[in-house]
């Protein structure tokens, strides 16, 4: 078995093309190997199988369930803590309301009740999704892949030092770790829906789409070059990234720094500083700089 982080041979820059790429898993242990073979070139690492199995749970449409049920049962701690309040919690699909009987005279008393309802559920919406690596931006819910880059970069150090050359620079080895997550097969969902995966979701079941794919490779980035600047870039039903490095190709000017643009998500090995022609021109909706 090759060590953690041991790169089996070493060779140019730039990986050979998906149509070249071979891929094997086995277990260890309490470790999972991966090797892969692009072209001429052999990368291999080991990761935990605990960490592993932990993103394939975590990984899929954001837990809509689950966060209902966290609302209802956060409005319901409350009401017992009002002895004057009697709360019945329904849900309707995503959505609850609540009726809220009162013994208080007050005739605001009840209208008053159900604005605080409403403002418990609000705040146990937050913690649900904070707690669960999501966010919510213009009344929709995604991943709060900003935040997942810096959560990441440490889990994905295996890989991170894998795909790392002797004296490699910041720009060389951005290169390099752009190619490899660019050859994983994009994930097209089609009228299934959008289905999220981690990072080491994505290296497991070898494959992710774009926003998926696009939090690996700043985690990968900046696992191994934490001073590198990154932002992330959406678009209606894309999403791609940046850099703040050297080189020419698309810029982006986000929070007074010059990000070159990259797209993750393959499955053409676009350059550092080119933009699929799909997404050249088309007007950005939001803009994250990770780490603020």
């Amino acid at each position: 078995m090759t060590a953690p982080g041991l790169l089996v041979t070493l060779a140019t820059t730039a990986f050979a093309l998906a149509a070249d790429r071979t891929r094997t898993v086995d277990d260890h242990g309490r470790d999972r190997h991966y090797a892969y073979v692009l072209g001429g070139d052999s990368v291999a690492f080991d990761l935990p199988l605990t960490e592993v199995q932990a993103d394939l749970a975590l990984s899929g449409a954001h837990p809509v369930d689950a966060l209902v049920q966290a609302r209802g049962d956060a409005v319901r701690a409350w009401a017992a803590t009002r002895p004057d309040l009697t709360v019945d919690v329904t849900v309707h699909g995503n959505e609850l309301s609540y009726a809220v009987s009162t013994t208080s005279p007050d005739p605001g008393a009840a209208d008053a009740a159900s604005a605080a309802a409403q403002r418990v559920s609000a705040a146990a919406r937050a913690k649900f999704l904070g707690q669960h690596g999501y966010e919510e931006v213009n009344g929709l819910i995604r991943p709060a892949h900003a935040r997942l880059v810096v959560d990441y970069a440490a889990i994905v150090a295996p890989v991170a030092a894998a795909l790392t050359r002797p004296g490699d620079s910041a720009s060389t080895y951005a290169a390099r770790a752009l190619t490899f997550v660019q050859a994983i097969p994009y994930e097209s969902h089609g009228l299934s829906g959008d289905t999220y995966r981690r990072p080491l979701a994505v290296i497991d079941g070898d494959r992710g789409d774009c926003d998926s794919k696009a939090v690996l490779y700043l985690a990968l980035v900046r696992s191994a070059f934490p001073d590198v600047g990154e932002s992330l870039y959406y678009i209606p039903n894309h999403l791609y990234v940046g850099l703040d490095l050297p080189g020419t190709g698309t810029r982006i000017t986000t929070a007074g720094r010059s990000f070159l643009v990259a797209e993750p998500a393959g499955p053409a090995q676009l350059p550092i500083g080119a933009l699929d022609s799909r997404h050249q021109g088309v007007a950005i909706t939001d803009s994250r700089v990770v780490g603020q």
